[in-house]
């Protein structure tokens, strides 16, 4: 469906949705189980059962990586979603190269996806000589899972830019853009200038051009990075900001506002 106004109650009623599908996630046998009558405790005990089964299944690859540290890079990972992460931080335990190598053998299985800085917006992305990675985790309800915050919490909070310190709206927003731009991972925007660091959320090829995507709760008088991107950039049409506010836009600013439901639909956005 293309990003367009909706009646309040239809919103609410759509943003409802997208919190219970933040428990449920993706994954076949919880999806069925909750499609099926069951409650969100049943999808949480078939979620820690998966949990459980990937991380046995790490043992059967002992001549790439041993369990325990694919484990713990998982674990660590999974509470680092949608920040950028330093290889040698995910682990004490190990060197920067080892936990960099059980985080690429996590992406390849899928139990992780790895976002990419970028510092220009013209296509092909031209990736930073050193990479900047923010982790996402492969399944939104495993994540949620391994958080251990119980699910009549989340329920509970109206706004996910409120949960885990925004990282569970931008978790769902990185997921639905890689299921809907046919599986490519999305990339982020980072540039150091003298005084400051900018950075946005997601950049992502679209249409035959560029878009930028900010993840925020605020007034466009916040998104200073935003602006950066934009003003350096004269032909980027506009910037997307997500959140759970109703539909809107700022042409001057060129600047959309859409709810996080629309995220999966940016490739069907007729300008």
């Amino acid at each position: 469906m293309e990003p367009r106004a909706v009646s309040e109650s239809v919103h609410r009623k759509l943003l409802d949705e997208v919190r219970t599908y933040s428990l449920v996630g993706g994954l076949p046998e919880c999806v069925k189980t909750r499609v099926d009558g069951g409650s969100l405790l049943d999808v949480r005990e078939i979620q820690n059962d998966l949990i459980t089964a990937f991380e046995q299944d790490f043992a059967k690859y002992p001549e790439r990586m041993d369990a325990f540290t694919l484990r713990e890079i998982w674990r660590s990972a999974n509470a680092s979603v949608g920040r950028q992460i330093s290889y040698a931080a995910l682990s004490r335990e190990h060197t920067g190269t080892t936990n960099k190598k059980a985080l690429e053998l996590l992406a390849k299985a899928r139990l992780m996806k790895l976002s990419r800085a970028v510092s220009a917006t013209a296509l092909p992305f031209d990736l930073d000589s050193v990479p900047r990675i923010k982790p996402y985790a492969g399944d939104i309800g495993l994540y949620q899972t391994m958080s251990g915050r119980p699910a009549d919490e989340v329920l509970r909070e109206r706004d996910l830019l409120n949960t885990f310190n925004g990282a569970l709206a931008k978790q769902f927003v990185a997921q639905e853009l890689a299921a809907s731009l046919g599986g490519s991972e999305p990339h982020w925007w980072k540039r150091d200038t003298k005084n400051a660091q900018a950075e946005v959320d997601f950049l992502v090829a679209l249409n035959g051009g560029v878009q930028p995507i900010e993840v925020k709760s605020g007034a466009s008088g916040r998104l200073k990075s935003v602006h950066q991107l934009l003003k350096e950039n004269p032909s980027v049409l506009a910037a997307v900001v997500f959140s759970s506010a109703p539909f809107g836009e700022i042409r001057d600013q060129r600047l959309k506002f859409l709810p996080q439901y629309y995220a999966g639909s940016l490739n069907r956005m007729v300008e």
